[in-house]
Parts: C-alpha cells; sequence; structure tokens
C-alpha cells in the first residue's frame, strides 16, 4: 500500500522546496564523493597530468548527473511522494524489468563494494600507522572493518536513509570542513603553505569554511532523520 502512487491534492510539483528538500542535497553529496579513490586513478592515467584528469572528471561526473536525474525524474513521474529510498522497491515483484534492474544492483554492489572498501582500508593503516605489508596487519585490519560493515548492512533496510545520512554528514566533511582544516596546518605546519596561505584572510576563510561545513553537517542530518522519524515535525 505504502509504495503505491501518490501526488497529492496538487498533482505533480516539479519545483516545490521544504526543509526536507535537504534530504535531496545529503543524496546528491553521497552520489559524488568520489575523492577516496581520485589520487589512485590519477596515478594509474596513460598520461597523468592536471588537464586530463580534469577532463575524465568532467566527463565522468556529467555522465553520472545524466543517470541520476534520469532515475529521479522517472521515479517521482512514476510513484510521486511515495517513492522508496530504493525505487525498486515500489515496483511489482512480478514485474520483469524490475527483477533484471535488481539483479544489475546486485553486480554493482557486489563489484563497486571492494573499490570503496579498498580506499577505506588503505586510509586507516595510514592513518593509524599500520604496516599493511605485514600479512598479519592486513588480515586484521580487513577483518576489523568488514565485519562490522557488514552487520551493519544486513540490519539497515532503507537505502534511501543511508544514502542521505552518509551525504549529510561526509559530504560537508569533505567538501568544507577537510579542505578548511588542510589549509590551516598547511599555513601552521609547513614553509610551503606558510608562503602560500600567510595572508590571516585566507587563514579565516579557512575557519569560516569550517564552520559552515559543521554546520551543514549538523543541519542536514537533523532535517535527514527527522523526515524519516517524525516527518510530521518537517510540515509545521
Amino acid at each position: 500500500e505504502k509504495y503505491r502512487p501518490e501526488f497529492g491534492p496538487n498533482g505533480v510539483d516539479y519545483w516545490g522546496t521544504s526543509a526536507a528538500t535537504f534530504v535531496l542535497l545529503s543524496t546528491l553529496s553521497t552520489a559524488f564523493i568520489a575523492h577516496y579513490n581520485g589520487p589512485k586513478f590519477y596515478v594509474q592515467m596513460k598520461a597523468p597530468t592536471i588537464q586530463n584528469f580534469n577532463k575524465v572528471v568532467t566527463l565522468a561526473f556529467l555522465f553520472s548527473l545524466s543517470i541520476y536525474l534520469w532515475v529521479m525524474s522517472v521515479g517521482y513521474l512514476t510513484f510521486g511522494k511515495d517513492c522508496d529510498g530504493l525505487i525498486l522497491n515500489n515496483y511489482s515483484e512480478k514485474d520483469g524489468g524490475a527483477t533484471f534492474a535488481r539483479i544489475c544492483i546486485g553486480f554493482a554492489v557486489l563489484f563497486g563494494f571492494p573499490l570503496a572498501f579498498t580506499a577505506l582500508r588503505d586510509a586507516t593503516c595510514s592513518t593509524f600507522g599500520f604496516d599493511n605489508q605485514k600479512q598479519g596487519t592486513f588480515a586484521a585490519v580487513t577483518f576489523g572493518l568488514l565485519i562490522p560493515i557488514t552487520a551493519v548492512g544486513c540490519l539497515v533496510s532503507d537505502l534511501g536513509l543511508v544514502n542521505a545520512l552518509g551525504g549529510a554528514i561526509f559530504g560537508g566533511l569533505i567538501v568544507l570542513v577537510f579542505p578548511g582544516l588542510l589549509l590551516i596546518y598547511a599555513a601552521k605546519n609547513t614553509e610551503g603553505g606558510a608562503k602560500v596561505f600567510s595572508r590571516v584572510a585566507e587563514q579565516r576563510g579557512a575557519w569560516v569554511l569550517v564552520a559552515m561545513g559543521l554546520v551543514l553537517c549538523l543541519f542536514g542530518s537533523t532535517i535527514v532523520l527527522l523526515k524519516k522519524f517524525s516527518p510530521s515535525t518537517l510540515k509545521h
């Protein structure tokens, strides 16, 4: 019943905005968080230059954006306000096309997960100073991360909540907080950074970025949780 099309008394609303719009922004942040594999992709390019990398990133993001817009539009125009976080849940189990799409999603998760997990494992080893060249350390870090991630994945069923909450938190951190902190650190602790970012205005601007990122993380995640667990609050 909850998956049936529902557009409300005014029909399709193309441009309506509300506090819940931040849920969409958070989800889009998740869609375009690809920073963790950026250095690896750059190094593995045939001709690793900034110009070539920018071309690849631009084309990849535009291609991804076109797919996201198409899926969002088709999903909303078909099911309206009752779109599920995983749009395939709205379709009947007897729908052959939806079943094929579910299989494709399964393969995408199966082969896409190692890319994200490898980056997480490498970052963990680098951050805590673990030597991942040692077989014992490598196995311990791998299973230490894999087991809780798999357990949480088995318990959580709302994919939309995961995407939106992850985007609200990590989108603000990666786009605003971390770059601001890196600038501040470079200005104070490196010779090159002290020369490039020596002006007080730049360092104050970095603190503004950090503050904006933290506010967006807090506000965005709050809206996401309210929409999930107390949607009536957002209607008042």
